[in-house]
């Protein structure tokens, strides 16, 4: 397993919907996520009618895999002055002006961590065929010579994400629907699918959804939908209903418009992914985290192994930031919640299950929330605890009207496995800081994040 990492990337498009374009990129391009349907979000040729794919050294850019010579991949770091220089190959592509703020998609097999991800081209050199690109980082990109794949897209600045909804009674599925939506498919054995979806304005005016939505499943199609009662983990999908009925948190994160910074980290056998959204101008945090547990602990079936959690910002949870507690949401607070499936196939609850204190019944009361922690007195270290992901412990679904839950989830109580990319740790750290080892990084509230890539921008 080769885990990836697209750091930083710093958006221009203050649109709500946004992250669901460089987190398709990142999935589909560098961890080889194979693709199924899509509306409204083009990304796999440079032939298709709007097509966001601009220009690639990739012979076959709609297979999964894709076909390269070495002569048609790009360089990175191009000697003393040029670090942050990627040089296109000048017979595949003759870099332009009008390329300035679009998105290089790299991917590395020799510096995973460090030159894979989706970068923003910050200045182009028509004259020897190369862009600047923002690599997030004071560290200077491992030297790679005609290495690495590359795929030029439009700028996210210049998309419109459509949001028009469809006749059926969750607005966004169907042929009718045109909000921005794919389906990408896991190289995993499993061969589970991920619904990234910009959901329509009428399911956030109902409070039905938030804006943007990932949901694991299975079965779907050509237009980036799965089917009402499906194998999937979109409630308002599944009950196809135009209530909040069904209103679930799971994978769906914040709401809100200016600039954001995306972090993102996956693997290429397709086991999981996490999305990290620290603001830029915006002001609000967000992770999700989707795919399938390590450590699971007993043999299931396929479809009864995937999961997604979203931490959103609540307004009555610590500083509208990352955080480990769960709870159900409401209109206005959007919590740490998730979804996994039943063994009907039916979306039951899932949620973080981390280390707590014998003592006292906070649900706060655990090592991520303690001010005075410190480093082991055994290790002389910052300690970082494995979070379980547990299912079926939530009777009813994530929203909450009134104190009352809706339509109920089956009550199936297990543990999944252990949370891929994240761990636990003490809170006092430093924010958005990497750990002595350079193999985590501090997010915020004890909550950490698995790294070994290069120094960070606070």
């Amino acid at each position: 397993m080769t885990v990836h990492i697209c750091r930083d990337l710093l958006t221009i498009n203050t649109a709500i919907r946004t992250p669901i374009y460089p987190l398709a990129l990142f999935m589909r391009r560098v961890l080889k996520y194979s693709y199924v349907g899509s509306t409204a979000l083009k990304i796999q040729t440079t032939g298709e009618s709007g097509a966001n794919l601009m220009a690639t050294g990739d012979t076959a850019p709609a297979t999964q895999n894709g076909t390269w010579s070495g002569a048609d991949k790009a360089s990175i770091n191009l000697g003393s002055g040029l670090e942050y220089k990627v040089a296109i190959p000048i017979g595949v592509y003759t870099v332009q002006a009008g390329d300035l703020n679009r998105l290089l998609v790299l991917r590395s097999t020799a510096n995973p961590k460090f030159n894979s991800g989706v970068f923003r081209i910050t200045n182009v050199d028509t004259v020897n065929n190369r862009y600047t690109i923002d690599y997030r980082s004071s560290d200077f990109p491992p030297a790679e010579v005609t290495a690495l794949e590359w795929y030029l897209y439009k700028s996210d600045a210049d998309l419109a994400f459509a949001t028009t909804s469809g006749a059926n009674p969750y607005t966004g599925w169907g042929v009718a629907a045109a909000c921005s939506r794919i389906i990408l498919q896991s190289p995993h054995a499993a061969a589970w699918q991920v619904r990234i979806c910009g959901e329509p304005t009428a399911e956030l005016s109902g409070s039905r959804t938030t804006a943007i939505t990932m949901a694991p499943g299975f079965d779907g199609d050509g237009d980036g939908d799965f089917a009402p009662l499906g194998s999937h983990t979109h409630m308002a999908l599944w009950g196809n209903t135009a209530t909040t009925a069904y209103c679930t948190a799971a994978g769906e994160l914040v709401e809100q418009t200016g600039t954001l910074r995306l972090t993102m980290i996956g693997d290429d056998t397709g086991q999981a992914v996490a999305l990290v959204i620290k603001p830029g101008t915006a002001t609000q945090y967000g992770i999700v985290l989707f795919g399938i547990p390590d450590n699971e602990p007993v043999a299931m079936p396929d479809k009864q192994r995937i999961f997604v959690i979203g931490v959103q910002y609540g307004f009555n949870r610590p500083n509208n930031q990352f955080f480990w507690y769960t709870d159900n949401s409401d209109a206005v607070n959007r919590h740490s919640a998730g979804t996994a499936l039943g063994l009907g196939s039916t979306p039951i609850g899932a949620s973080w299950s981390a280390w707590c204190y014998a003592s006292g019944n906070s649900a706060q009361a655990h090592p991520g929330a303690d001010s005075t922690a410190s480093d082991s007195v055994w290790s002389l270290s910052t300690e970082l605890l494995p979070v379980d992901v547990v299912a079926g412990f939530w009777l009813g679904s994530w929203y909450n009207t009134s104190g009352g839950v809706n339509v109920p989830m089956p009550l199936e109580p297990r543990v999944m496995g252990t949370a891929p990319y994240v761990r636990q740790g003490r809170t006092n750290f430093g924010d958005y800081m990497l750990t002595t080892s350079n193999s985590w990084f501090h997010l915020k509230n004890g909550m950490y994040l698995q790294w070994g890539g290069p120094s960070i921008i606070p």
